[in-house]
């Protein structure tokens, strides 16, 4: 079976909802900024305790890794021409990390985010300070 993994935000406050067969689900969408000026929707679904799950942990705006299968259905449109929506029913997920609230609370972008060293414990300024001409050759300059 061939899946696909969507990274993005959730886009709108999500309802736990059930089939007609009493079976909990959730339909909701993810926004992928894949530019500036480009934005991907994605429609996805999730049934039973997965769906439960999605729910308890997630709300509009928040970064979510959703997994699962494309699922295609045809519809008359207005229009009366057969039309094909694409979804996807998701299977797994997982947590994106989150940016500051500086930013927006949009998720942290671990391609194009700046690497930041961590900053020096109080035993390292200690012998910094002690040892000033000890030079350090992997220390940016």
């Amino acid at each position: 079976m061939a899946l696909i993994t969507v990274i993005g935000n959730i886009t709108r406050e999500l309802e736990l909802k059930y089939t007609q067969a009493g079976k909990p689900m959730v339909q909701f969408s993810v926004a992928d900024n894949v530019s500036k000026d480009k934005t991907i929707f994605f429609d996805c679904a999730a049934f039973d305790a997965l769906a439960e799950r999605i729910v308890k942990f997630f709300k509009k705006g928040k970064p979510i890794i959703a997994i699962g299968k494309l699922d295609t259905r045809e519809y008359q449109g207005k229009d009366g021409t057969t039309k094909t929506s694409l979804s996807i029913v998701v299977s797994d997920f997982s947590f994106l990390p989150m940016s500051n609230k500086a930013e927006g609370d949009k998720p942290a972008d671990p391609y194009n985010s700046p690497a930041s060293a961590p900053a020096a414990s109080p035993a390292q300024q200690a012998t910094e300070a002690a040892m000033p001409d000890l030079v350090d050759p992997f220390r940016d300059q």
